[in-house]
């Protein structure tokens, strides 16, 4: 099930290198707002922890693009 965060809300998510990143969401930032429609926001740490795997493998095959 995606995590849509609020305004404000901390989420966490997997960055490119498999470190689990946490931060405030804000909509207006693009970085949050891909996040959030790629559904790669996370409301817990361990949630991000089991996509990490998942998560690297999707953004090397976007470099690939």
């Amino acid at each position: 099930i995606p995590f849509h965060p609020e305004r404000y809300e901390t989420f966490y998510y997997v960055n490119v290198k498999g470190n689990i990143e946490e931060e405030d969401f804000y909509e207006e930032y693009t970085f949050h707002y891909l996040l959030y429609n790629l559904g790669k926001c996370y409301k817990t740490k361990k949630e991000a922890i089991k996509h990490i795997t998942e998560d690297v493998k999707f953004y090397k095959n976007m470099q690939k693009e």
